[in-house]
């Protein structure tokens, strides 16, 4: 009988703490445990990654003019210099070469170092404008595609500056004997489809 009684004692103590150990955290066994329900994202909640915006560069109707960075285009109509590409100089021309000049309209794209600047874009546009181009216009920081250029507009003639990733552009265009409507319609072009991005 006092084995019942013992028994029957140890039967309850070990229900009432199984009992008691359900409620209790520590006692909790982490493998049985169901885990937390997670709760699903919102509508609001963006859980994909964004694609990287990529730009393309414009095109146009015309010639592709490309250096290094920089990407333009000008009329089928002009043409281009022989020597395109020497020394970082790209020229397109309407009409006859009469001398060093041609007879009608012309643009032409030098790329070299940005070094050549010195530092101080401004002062070296300037230099390069008056000395080469005959340019007294002030300059106006206009942007272009996305990209800002120190640009001298006098009548007939246009001058862009700019720097971007270690090389110093410049454009100069020039009506010439060609049509105010022929030089308005290729500096057009020009604009719309002026470009730089790091080529991969």
């Amino acid at each position: 009988m006092k084995k019942t009684v013992v028994i029957l004692l140890a039967l309850l103590m070990l229900v009432s703490f199984a009992a008691c150990g359900k409620n209790t955290p520590a006692t909790t066994d982490p493998e049985t445990t169901a885990p937390a329900e997670t709760e699903a994202p919102t509508e609001a909640e963006d859980t994909t990654e964004a694609e990287p915006e990529t730009v393309a560069r414009p095109t146009a109707d015309g010639q592709a003019v490309e250096a290094y960075d920089l990407s333009y285009y000008v009329p089928n109509s002009m043409t281009a210099n022989e020597y395109n590409g020497m020394l970082g100089v790209y020229e397109f021309y309407t009409g006859e070469y009469a001398g060093s000049k041609p007879s009608g309209m012309v643009i032409t794209l030098s790329a070299t170092a940005e070094s050549n600047a010195n530092g101080d874009l401004e002062a070296y546009a300037r230099d390069a404008g008056k000395s080469r181009n005959g340019m007294a216009a002030e300059p106006a920081i206009e942007s272009i595609n996305g990209f800002d250029w120190l640009v001298f507009r006098e009548d007939g003639k246009i001058n862009y500056f700019a720097i971007f990733n270690e090389g110093l552009y410049e454009i100069y265009a020039e009506r010439g004997g060609d049509t105010e409507e022929n030089f308005s319609a290729a500096v057009d072009m020009l604009e719309q489809t002026l470009f730089l991005a790091v080529n991969e």
